[in-house]
């Protein structure tokens, strides 16, 4: 028997799936309801997409090689300056990336049919097949005949509206809306943009996102995002416009659509329909991490679900921690805990043996284990109990925000995974004990007098990967709600 599988959506995740399906010897049918579809994309693909794709070079408009990143009060940080001298960012129009991915998908047998899918019917047997309910479109654009297609299996990747992630009910998620004007570039603004392109901060342009100007061959895309209902996108788009000095170039067109923040809460039904891209709510996410972590290695996480009052509990009970008299804090010192859990003093802890000591003092608490579990039992090292300061509400807020901080790390980790092409779970069996340590760190005022190498988060910040919540820096800086800065090490 030869299994019969519907891609709903051509999209590179969809058009990916169909070429290797049909490869295989699968019975592929591709829906796309929009062949000439532009969607509202910035359009930058990481180089190592070229390859893994087997992307032909004039599918690149242009190879920036300077990224800029430009925050509220006009500060300019080149985000591309780690990029090597063979190494540069893609910049594409998604209708011609998508169609080659698709027409390629088509040549090698996948049956591409010009049509909207309207409903997915499940079967009411394991052995019944799923059958989609579609409308043709003729060539001529008008609109055809109803048609009913039967299949075995099924790949939502028909985007953030995915009509088979509500067949299957993989639930809501929240997602941004974005904007963005495709312009024609003057030969001044060509050379300018030659192999630049800029990103902007801050709510002078989004109060949630950010603003873009992407160049793609003769042309470039300038836009915004906001999952704000009720934001002015297409004035904030008119205001970058007047600001980059872009408002009179011709306008060549307008593309609007939403934009997935996370992943949706399943991305299959257990057997034999699996969502994919942005319908699942992961593709734009992997993609953008998989980016920042080659490029920079540290990054804000917004819109990551934990309660802006916990974060700001969280702050505020630090301060009370270390605001204790110092005898206070040196009761429950490091050496008194055998898994390293409890407080440890200003200037005790020298990460670069060259330096002076760090300018801080720190709280460390992790999971609290008590003797009967197993690793503690087993005298695995750093597995064990908490030491808690005698602060009513403390202990309750520290397990409060760090069960959060555990839940949001597990879905980076899932992330991560996807962005380095590996099943999302890939990492969930070694993540069932982990050892996360939850770190509260406090810098005195300092002196002008005081070495600069002794103000540091730790070391020279070579170490210590994943969540380091120094939010109400981060947060005074970006003016984002309650971010989380992450490092993937080094």
């Amino acid at each position: 028997m030869v299994l019969r599988v519907a891609v709903v959506g051509s999209g590179p995740a969809g058009s990916s799936a169909a070429e290797t399906l049909v490869k295989a010897g699968i019975e592929t049918y591709l829906f796309e309801r929009k062949l000439d579809n532009a969607k509202p994309c910035g359009g930058a693909i990481p180089l190592c997409m070229v390859d893994e794709f087997d992307l032909p070079p004039e599918i690149i408009d242009r190879r920036v090689r300077k990224m800029k990143m430009i925050s509220p009060s006009n500060v300019e940080v080149n985000i591309g300056s780690t990029l090597k001298d063979d190494e540069y960012i893609g910049m594409c129009r998604r209708e011609v990336l998508d169609g080659f991915l698709r027409d390629r998908a088509a040549q090698h047998g996948a049956k591409l049919i010009n049509g909207t899918v309207h409903t997915l019917e499940i079967p009411t047997s394991e052995t019944g097949a799923y059958t989609l309910h579609y409308t043709e479109h003729r060539e001529d654009g008008l609109v055809g005949d109803n048609r009913s297609l039967q299949v075995d299996l099924v790949i939502g990747a028909d985007g953030a509206n995915s009509r088979v992630a509500k067949a299957i009910k993989a639930g809501d998620y929240n997602y941004a809306i974005a904007f963005q004007e495709r312009i024609r570039l003057p030969d001044d603004k060509m050379a300018y943009y030659e192999d630049l392109a800029e990103m902007y901060v801050g709510n002078d342009v989004s109060p949630d996102f950010y603003a873009w100007v992407f160049p793609h061959g003769k042309s470039a895309s300038i836009g915004v995002g906001s999952m704000q209902k009720g934001f002015g996108l297409k004035e904030a788009v008119a205001d970058l416009r007047a600001t980059t000095k872009l408002d009179g170039v011709r306008t060549i067109r307008k593309e609007g659509a939403p934009i997935p923040l996370h992943p949706a809460k399943k991305w299959d039904n257990g057997r034999d329909v699996l969502l994919a891209g942005d319908a699942a709510g992961t593709a734009r996410i992997a993609r953008q991490l998989d980016r920042v972590a080659r490029d920079t290695g540290f990054f804000y996480i917004v819109n990551h679900g934990i309660p802006a009052d916990l974060c700001a509990a969280q702050l505020d009970w630090a301060r009370r921690f270390f605001a204790q008299p110092q005898a206070a804090k040196e009761r429950l010192h490091l050496r008194y805990s055998g898994c390293m859990r409890g407080y440890e003093g200003l200037g005790a802890q020298t990460l670069d043996a060259a330096s002076p000591p760090d300018l801080k003092e720190s709280f460390l608490l992790a999971r609290d284990l008590g003797p009967d579990h197993p690793f503690v039992a087993r005298g695995v090292p750093n597995y064990g109990p908490n030491q808690w300061p005698d602060l009513p509400g403390f202990e309750a807020q520290m397990q409060a925000y760090f069960g959060a901080l555990l839940a949001l790390e597990l879905k980076m980790m899932r992330l991560l995974a996807m962005a380095l092409d590996l099943p999302a779970d890939h990492f969930d069996p070694m993540y069932d004990e982990p050892m996360s340590i939850l770190r509260l760190l406090h810098y005195p005022p300092s002196t002008a007098a005081q070495a600069a190498d002794q103000i540091k988060i730790v070391g020279s910040s070579t170490v210590y990967p994943f969540s380091t919540p120094v939010a109400e820096r981060f947060a005074a800086a970006t003016k984002f709600p309650a971010p989380i800065v992450e490092s993937t090490g080094t």
